[in-house]
Formats: structure tokens, C-alpha cells, sequence
């Protein structure tokens, strides 16, 4: 069996993460260093059998009074493309017992768990709760010809693309570390633009600030702030995220003005191509409905964007539900009371 293994250097971790099927950025270092700047601890994990990684899991801690709180660990363990249900098991249950095990100053009341897949294991007391990252997902295979991926398209999408090629729109495809306080507040100004039109709660000026800092510190080349403008007046924004080989649509706004240039359509489109010729396969769009309005995770306010995304074409893909899983019981029947108070 494998043995679990706590990592601390940046080329050793992204040694291991090579060796797993799959990616996602959830699980790069970068994001690690961008969570410590959000007052969180991190822990990176890797089990090894024979010299060989099998699994991986960035784990953080989420303090909410003193050195209380609770661990996150989202969209992972990554593991191995071979490896077996039993494996997958014991590698669960270790998680689990590290969670619940000691660690210092810190007093973990639960721990939060949003799987990549499905659970092997069972575990008793486990409370299932809505998910914090999207439940569900449209992944675009771009690594196919885009002349294709046009015609497999929803009709209307298509006609705004070729509408939007002809506003004279201009697509800035901006690094993390060439991300200057102009261009940010540029982004930071749509943020509010959009969110006042959708109602949609941001997260405050700084996260965002931030993400892009630790990126171009970490020297993440694969984290890109978009800007889609008309005579220098700017009109939908993005951020977006590789890693292997996939490119993550994360965040996006857009003006109010000049509706008509279509530029939500023209800066996806823009971006599927950047994707396609950087080689890679995947484009997630990171936030749909489910198809089922009676499923937990559907939101009615996601119905609007959701009809949006699926107007690009992809595939489907859902997620397990998260799971609660107490470790301290008596603070988290208390934490538990003061949720629903709150």
C-alpha cells in the first residue's frame, strides 16, 4: 500500500502532480501561496507506493476564532489513472485520520470535503452540505478544430460570435505578472458594473489583487487577466487559469455599455482559440446548473448564465456533493447552532 507523505518544496510537489491523471488548479502550488495570503494554512499531501505518487491533496485550514476553525479540501485527492478501489479506500481513510489527527496550536472543529469523485470509503456522522466550488461544469474539448466547435454550437451563439468580429473589439491576453493597477481597476470596475446588474456578490477588491501578486511571485505563466475593449473604452473582462491541460474560465464581467458589440461572446471565442492553439484539450467554464431543476446545487439566479455557457456546446460534468465531517463534536454542535442563527 501506499504511504502518505507531507510535502514542502515547490519542485517536489509539482514532481508528484505530473505523475497523476488529470489537473486542476485547485492543486497548484501557486493557489497554495495564494490561499496562505488569505489568512489560511496549507498542507500538501502526496501517498507514494514504490517510488511511484498515487494520490494528492492540498489541504487548508480555515481558522474562524483564534487557532479554531476547520480544514478545506476541495476537488481532491488527484490520483493515479491505475488506481484501485481498494487503494482509493485506504488513501480516504488516511486523509481522514491526518485530518483528525494533531496539529499543533490548531484545533480543527471539522473538516470540509468536496471529492473529485466518488467516496470508497464510508464514514460515519458525515453531514452532506452544498458545495462552495461549482457542483457542476461544461468542459469544451478545444483540442478538436475550431471550425468544428463553431458548428456545434448553439445557432445564436454563433451568429453573436460573427456579430461581435465585426464591433472592431480588441482582446487583451494579459499575464499575471504584466497585470498593472490600470488594467486591475479596469477589471475591478466591471466587477461592480456587473455585479449591480446581476446581483451577484464579489469577493472585495484585494482577493482578486491578490490572486494575480501571487501568480506572477510564483511565476504561475499560465494566469491571464482578459480585456475586451472598443476605442479604448473597456466592455467584458476574465480571468483565467492553466493548468495541464486545461484552461479555467474563473472569473468574468462585463459593461453595461455597448450591449450590442457582443464582447462576452467575443472574449470566449478569443480564448477557445488561445486555448486550442496553446495545445491544450480542455476549456471549464467552472459554473453551471445542473440539468434538473429539482437538484439541490440548481440555482434560478445561474439560469440566465448557465443558457450562456451552454450556448458554447460541451460536456456535462458533475461532481460528488461535499460532506461535513465533524472531528471536535461538541464545537460542532455549536458552530452548528450559531450557522443556523446567523
Amino acid at each position: 500500500m501506499s504511504m502518505m507523505v507531507e510535502i514542502k518544496e515547490k519542485t517536489i510537489w509539482e514532481h508528484h502532480l505530473k505523475q497523476l491523471s488529470g489537473s486542476i488548479f485547485l492543486l497548484d502550488w501557486w493557489w497554495g501561496e495564494f490561499q496562505k495570503s488569505t489568512k489560511r494554512e496549507v498542507y500538501r499531501l502526496v501517498w507514494v507506493r514504490e517510488g511511484l505518487s498515487r494520490a494528492a491533496a492540498q489541504v487548508f485550514f480555515q481558522p474562524f476564532f483564534g487557532h479554531i476553525g476547520y480544514g478545506v479540501v476541495t476537488r481532491c485527492p488527484l490520483y493515479a489513472e491505475d488506481i484501485t478501489r481498494e487503494e482509493q479506500k485506504k488513501i480516504e481513510e488516511d486523509l481522514v485520520a491526518w485530518c483528525a489527527g494533531d496539529h499543533g496550536k490548531q484545533r480543527w472543529v471539522f473538516w470540509r470535503f468536496e471529492p473529485l469523485v466518488d467516496l470508497e470509503a464510508e464514514f460515519f456522522g458525515v453531514f452532506k452540505i452544498p458545495t462552495r466550488q461549482p457542483q457542476t461544469t461544461l468542459l469544451l474539448e478545444v483540442s478538436r478544430n475550431p471550425e468544428i466547435l463553431l458548428q456545434e454550437m448553439h445557432e445564436k451563439t454563433r451568429y453573436n460570435i460573427r456579430l461581435a468580429s465585426k464591433k472592431d473589439l480588441a482582446c487583451r491576453v494579459i499575464p499575471a505578472a504584466e497585470v498593472t493597477r490600470e488594467v486591475f481597476n479596469a477589471f475591478w470596475g466591471l466587477m461592480g458594473e456587473t455585479g449591480e446588474r446581476a446581483g451577484i456578490r464579489s469577493h472585495q477588491k484585494v482577493y482578486y489583487w491578490q490572486l494575480f501578486q501571487t501568480a506572477s511571485l510564483e511565476r504561475a505563466s499560465d494566469v491571464y487577466l482578459i480585456l475586451i475593449s472598443k476605442e479604448n473604452q473597456m466592455l467584458a473582462a476574465g480571468v483565467f487559469i492553466g493548468s495541464g491541460d486545461t484552461l479555467t474560465y474563473l472569473y468574468g464581467a462585463s459593461s453595461n455599455r455597448e450591449r450590442n458589440s457582443m464582447a462576452p461572446y467575443f472574449m470566449h471565442w478569443q480564448m477557445i482559440l488561445f486555448a486550442h492553439t496553446h495545445g491544450l484539450r480542455w476549456y471549464d467554464w467552472w459554473g453551471v446548473n445542473p440539468e434538473s431543476v429539482s437538484h439541490d446545487a440548481y440555482k434560478k439566479s445561474w439560469e440566465g448564465i448557465t443558457r450562456f455557457k451552454e450556448g458554447f456546446g460541451g460536456i456535462r460534468t458533475a461532481y460528488p456533493q461535499a460532506r461535513e465531517i465533524p472531528i471536535d463534536s461538541h464545537l460542532f454542535k455549536a458552530y452548528q447552532l450559531v450557522k443556523r442563527i446567523i
